[in-house]
């Protein structure tokens, strides 16, 4: 299992100097089978083969980092009938894959632009960096405080190139229509700067949270023997109360099971409450 094996095919996530990911345990039995068969035909027609079938295993059941669900789908579909009041109320929406959507509408007027450019979220930041409709002065303001570095040197040019490109350093995405990031180190470092910060929770730090407030991250680089294969994933919890982080939530959370003596899902709905929050 420690080897790799020869492959033509390039991955096209996988960093070329980077080992590639990990295989979850429900997939090993499956590619540790389809690896007997690359052995026993080898040639392009079967590595070709062999990384499509590898790709396909990891796409329908993960809840990848900003991949609508089916509601945010139809209400991207309706963002369309909503007036600027509308996107307005919207571009505050608890759940980021939904001010995403938001950001990246071609008809969302230059105001609501403006406040999504202060946005935690840097893919927010850069689907508003790349609106056609970005009026100059937010612009000139995301240059000289964006908090990612190639984000500013971007906003600094007249018209900021940033659609397909990496979130975290700026180079070429692969396949920018299934990854925000260009490589594994960065996906993997990415997660590890938002758990640092207090942006992400791991499952650990987690004893109840609100449902759709989650996903799965890339958390590790390390091979699993099968090129291709892709980062080892882990779930990441997120904010559900707007102008907190999740581990401010996660804080306020502990604090009413501790003095109210609360369950924790009851701290949950209490903080929901607390707060008017609903969320897409």
């Amino acid at each position: 299992m420690g080897e790799h094996m020869a492959s033509s095919t390039p991955d096209p996530f996988v960093d070329p100097d980077n080992d590639p990911g990990v295989l979850t345990a429900s997939e090993t039995k499956v590619t540790e089978a389809a690896r007997a068969i690359q052995l026993s035909c080898p040639g392009p027609i079967c590595e070709v083969s062999l990384s499509a079938f590898l790709r396909s295993l990891r796409e329908p059941e993960r809840n990848d980092v900003f991949k609508p669900t089916d509601d945010q789908l139809e209400l991207r579909d309706g963002l369309w009938l909503e007036d600027d009041a509308g996107l307005a109320r919207l571009a505050v929406d608890p759940h980021p894959t939904v001010r995403l959507l938001v950001a990246l509408h071609e008809p969302t007027p230059t105001a609501v632009l403006d406040l999504l450019a202060n946005d935690p979220w840097s893919e927010i930041r850069q689907a508003v960096l790349g609106h056609t409709s970005l009026a100059d002065d937010t612009r000139r303001r995301m240059a000289g405080d964006d908090p990612e570095p190639w984000l500013r040197e971007e906003a600094a040019e007249r018209v900021p190139m940033v659609v397909g490109r990496c979130n975290l350093c700026g180079d070429k995405v692969k396949r920018p229509d299934r990854f925000l990031t260009c490589s594994i180190r960065c996906s993997v470092k990415q997660t590890r700067e938002r758990v640092a910060s207090g942006l992400y929770l791991r499952n650990g730090e987690v004893s109840a949270w609100k449902d759709g407030f989650y996903w799965s991250a890339a958390v590790t680089e390390g091979s699993g023997g099968i090129r291709g294969s892709g980062p080892g994933w882990g779930p990441v919890f997120f904010s559900f109360i707007p102008g907190m982080s999740a581990r401010e939530v996660s804080g306020a959370l502990a604090v009413a099971v501790r003095t109210d003596d609360l369950d924790p899902a009851d701290a949950v709905d209490r903080l929901l409450d607390s707060h008017g929050t609903t969320g897409r």
